[in-house]
């Protein structure tokens, strides 16, 4: 783990009294992109409220993330930690310490620990209402854009970036998701195309992509217009971007301005099957329930 990071912790004072009711523990461990990630925090919120759980989000350990989650992000009204030394040492995740469990992908049981425990929703609930002192879930959430939108707060520091970033003028927002999930190259040029026939006023277009190749193609096919992009994908990648830049700071900022400024455009063209899209397009349409106010 990160040693500032450890160090951050040792320096954070606790109100003791947060724990005196909240003696048992789930934690939430990282997997997937942002959107994946930030939806299993939420489905374990849910899950912490509801049967008075003390939740631990480890996402520093995870190798899409390897940085604090508060570096990032901070939640509102829930009684969280990233600390696993909150937890007695007396407390074991069935006969192991948190240290011994090692996780791994499984595509019948979704994720299983040490090769015997399989952890999955169904698991999960099951360990809550029988009041294990330690719960533990890896994998996707619900993607609950209401509770999301809700309860997840972007960190100051790179709110304020973000916004410093802010397009002024009419712009249409493009969200072109071309590697592990493919969007049609042609479908989408065409409802560009579209959007500025019947939006004379508008001469900007803001485009994010996971696709580094997209970036030109796109570029020649609107060579008279203000085409703006922030975020420069690897070369030759057809992974997850979260899976591709070691610069993970950049990544995840990168990531969330992408986000920001789809939101906040004048017309949206998504890629529906990307989770980012999804949720980019619920907040547009939810005005009192977005990530960025």
């Amino acid at each position: 783990m990160n040693k500032k990071f450890i160090e951050k912790l040792k320096k954070k004072k606790w109100d003791k009294n947060e724990f005196k009711k909240l003696d048992k523990f789930i934690i939430l461990k990282g997997s997937g992109g942002i959107t994946h990630m930030l939806s299993s925090i939420v489905y374990t919120i849910k899950l912490a409220i509801k049967y008075r759980y003390f939740l631990i989000i480890d996402v520093c350990n995870y190798s899409s993330f390897l940085i604090p989650f508060s570096d990032f992000f901070y939640l509102k009204n829930v009684k969280y930690s990233e600390d696993y030394n909150d937890i007695p040492n007396t407390y074991k995740y069935y006969d192991m310490s948190i240290s011994d469990c090692k996780f791994k992908y499984d595509p019948k049981y979704h994720y299983i620990c040490n090769d015997k425990y399989i952890i999955n929703k169904n698991t999960v609930q099951q360990q809550v209402e029988s009041r294990r002192n330690i719960v533990m879930y890896i994998g996707a959430g619900d993607f609950d854009f209401l509770n999301m939108s809700k309860y997840v707060r972007i960190n100051r520091n790179i709110l304020k970036y973000i916004q410093s970033r802010k397009i002024t003028n009419k712009y249409i927002g493009v969200h072109y998701r071309n590697t592990d999930i493919q969007t049609n190259f042609d479908e989408t040029v065409q409802k560009i195309q579209l959007a500025l026939q019947n939006n004379k006023e508008i001469n900007t277009i803001y485009f994010a992509t996971d696709h580094f190749e997209s970036i030109q193609k796109f570029q020649d096919m609107f060579t008279d217009y203000n085409f703006i992009y922030y975020t420069v994908p690897y070369k030759d990648i057809r992974k997850n971007i979260h899976y591709s830049n070691p610069n993970k700071q950049e990544l995840h900022t990168n990531l969330l301005l992408d986000m920001y400024l789809l939101t906040y455009s004048n017309i949206f063209i998504g890629s529906m099957r990307s989770g980012i899209s999804c949720w980019v397009e619920y907040m547009r349409r939810n005005k009192d329930f977005r990530l960025f106010e």
